[in-house]
């Protein structure tokens, strides 16, 4: 994966920047890097396709392209399964952030997969909330979204997410 340092860092071995220019753009990154600056934009962004049917009892399946903004940066898919409880479907495509609970340089790919726990609601435009766990039980993640497709009702979800791409 083509990182910003390693883009200066090829600029600077073909002669085209020097080290002031790594300097400058490490610098950068540690600055975006800080929780006060990180709050006000989300250490991820997913877009995914979800089909939850929940009567009672039911179950949901998403699809996610994710894209790391902070910590190990970075694209990736990931597959959540969860078993559901209430009464909703919601078949559609979101939009989701996701806020790191924890240093952001310690943010990798792999810290989304794992347990997760979600409660979801629509009536033609969807919405939802989430909390991922690693595997010690800690929070993780928090986040939430929004989306469009076929919609209504409410359902409380537990599940887990793994990585299916890279």
């Amino acid at each position: 994966m083509l990182t910003l340092n390693r883009f200066v860092k090829f600029g600077m071995d073909l002669g085209l920047a020097g080290k002031d220019e790594l300097t400058f753009w490490n610098n950068l990154l540690l600055v975006w890097d800080l929780k006060v600056i990180g709050r006000a934009f989300p250490d991820l962004i997913s877009i995914d396709i979800t089909v939850n049917s929940t009567a009672v009892a039911g179950g949901s399946m998403t699809y996610a392209a994710n894209f790391y903004t902070r910590g190990e940066r970075g694209v990736n898919v990931t597959a959540t399964h969860q078993d559901r409880f209430g009464g909703e479907i919601d078949w559609g495509l979101n939009i989701n952030v996701g806020y790191y609970q924890g240093n952001p340089l310690n943010i990798t790919q792999s810290s989304v997969a794992g347990p997760i726990e979600s409660i979801s609601a629509g009536w033609g435009w969807s919405g939802q909330g989430y909390f991922g766990y690693n595997t010690q039980g800690d929070i993780r993640w928090i986040g939430g979204g929004m989306g469009i497709g076929l919609s209504g009702g409410v359902s409380y979800g537990t599940g887990r997410t793994k990585i299916i791409w890279p």
